[in-house]
């Protein structure tokens, strides 16, 4: 269990960063964009 979630560990970082940095855009992005 403990090797799966170090496993994990860089994975569930790597979405929750790339979600900070796609969310934003997209929230911003969505009102400018028709």
């Amino acid at each position: 269990m403990k090797f799966a979630l170090i496993d994990i560990s860089p994975m569930v970082l790597g979405l929750l960063r790339f979600a900070f940095l796609l969310f934003p855009a997209i929230f911003f992005k969505r009102p400018d964009v028709p």
